[in-house]
């Protein structure tokens, strides 16, 4: 691996991705219902900036956002170390994992609901590290010769 890679692959550590739903109708989300979610991206690094924070949302099989199949948002022209930024999206449950089995067909004589939790988006977090911040590296060493050659 180059130099590079290794940069992206440890930044990529340094943006953590976090979401929870800020509004439904009920205490569960059922199928055809609108529902909101709050995604957070955050800068956990404590020396380096990233510029052009972009989150993409895509659907999955179960919840496609209002507005169409994928959505683009430019979060922040610079996050700066322990920084977050974020933004709400709507979506339309379009199917579910939950199970229901009816008296007749449970074991215990009476109606069973089984509820499951269903991956309701696909996220990409895009940005670019910025370098510019990272300044001063120093590399210390020594230089021997044997002075008998």
């Amino acid at each position: 691996m180059s130099l590079i890679d290794d940069i992206r692959a440890d930044a990529n550590k340094r943006l953590q991705v976090t979401h929870g739903i800020t509004g439904k109708v009920g205490t569960q989300i059922n199928v055809g219902e609108k529902f909101t979610s709050r995604f957070v991206v955050k800068n956990t690094d404590t020396a380096v900036a990233f510029k052009n924070v972009k989150l993409k949302v895509s659907k999955t099989e179960f919840a496609t956002p209002v507005g169409g199949a994928q959505l683009n948002f430019n979060l922040a022209a610079q996050l700066n170390p322990g920084n977050a930024a974020g933004v709400s999206v709507q979506f339309t449950a379009t199917q579910t994992l939950d199970e229901f089995i009816p008296a007749s067909e449970s074991p215990t004589g009476k109606p069973i609901f089984l509820f499951a939790s269903e991956p309701f988006a696909e996220l990409e977090v895009l940005a670019d590290v910025d370098i510019g911040n990272v300044i001063g590296l120093s590399k210390i060493s020594s230089a021997e010769v044997d002075i008998r050659k």
